[in-house]
């Protein structure tokens, strides 16, 4: 079981320390645990899930410790609280069943702690209305199956399409595919735009990353693809470009902090912007959860 020390700073400071060991991975296993980790954990957001897996690898249950009081458990005195972002943070401190004592669990109280709750924003029109929040348009159309490119003329294109907002990005699926298939490619070729492979968000939600290799886009976008996917329920993409990359090239060429990211972009949970920020323009869109640590 993995404890880490940290000095005591600001709640913020020690959350991006987390942040910055997470997404440090050097082999394929790593990679393979995390993923695995942050898949089975839907409950919370793939950026609490990957700090809860830099703390605490072999967590199983988890809850604050208000809520292991009402299931009538103590946390062990001394039990090193895990860090998560807070929704309207800064931060909430966690606690696995294993630093806990008392009554037994029933299956229905292990069940509603493992349940997902308000599950991610990955089903079809939620990622499609998301996409467009971010300037991402998405339409069916005949292509084989899916094609993603950035608009020159963004501003013309977002006014003709009656938007409001400008577009810039168009995104068409193959209307043929079934429904699990055309979520599997919107959530790939997402994948490739929230990873800044086809330019950066012009708000700085994204970075530009254009010039990475064929083998390394399609790594990272078929990793998305798996996330977002696993978590939601649905029908996830065999992993043949990834395992291909993984097998020839130095795992840390690899970004996984882009890649939570557009997962967490993906699943819409940052893109949500009313009652966010009264500072905010009402169509400006915001950043996930982990563009603060960017």
């Amino acid at each position: 079981m993995t404890r880490l020390h940290l000095p005591h700073t600001d709640p913020l400071e020690v959350t991006r320390q987390l942040y910055r060991q997470a997404i440090s991975l050097h082999s394929p296993q790593e990679l393979a645990a995390l993923a695995a980790f942050v898949a089975r954990f839907r409950r919370y957001s793939v950026f609490n899930t990957a700090l809860i897996h830099a703390q605490r690898p072999a967590a199983t249950l988890l809850a604050s410790a208000v809520q292991w009081s009402r299931l009538e458990r103590t946390v062990h005195a001394g039990a090193l609280p895990i860090i998560v972002l807070a929704p309207f943070g800064p931060v909430q401190f966690l606690f696995d069943e294993a630093d806990t004592s008392g009554r037994a669990l029933t299956e229905v109280e292990r069940t509603t702690l493992l349940a997902p709750g308000p599950s991610p924003r990955a089903n079809w029109e939620q990622t499609v209305e998301g996409a467009k929040a971010l300037g991402v348009v998405v339409e069916s159309g005949r292509v084989p199956p899916a094609q993603a490119w950035r608009l020159e003329q963004h501003e013309d294109q977002g006014r003709a399409r009656g938007e409001g907002k400008y577009i810039s990005w168009e995104l068409v699926v193959d209307g043929d595919l079934d429904a699990a298939q055309r979520f599997l490619r919107v959530t790939h070729e997402l994948g490739h735009i929230y990873c800044g492979h086809r330019g950066g968000h012009p708000a700085g939600v994204w970075r530009s990353r254009p010039d990475l290799s064929p083998a390394e886009q399609q790594a990272e976008a078929e990793l998305v693809s798996q996330l977002v996917c696993t978590r939601a329920g649905c029908p996830a993409p065999s992993l043949p470009a990834l395992q291909e990359f993984m097998g020839a090239h130095a795992i840390d060429t690899l970004d996984p902090g882009a890649v939570l990211n557009a997962t967490d972009l993906v699943e819409s949970r940052g893109t949500t912007v009313k009652s966010r920020s009264r500072s905010q323009k009402p169509d400006a869109p915001l950043p996930g959860q982990m563009g603060m640590f960017q």
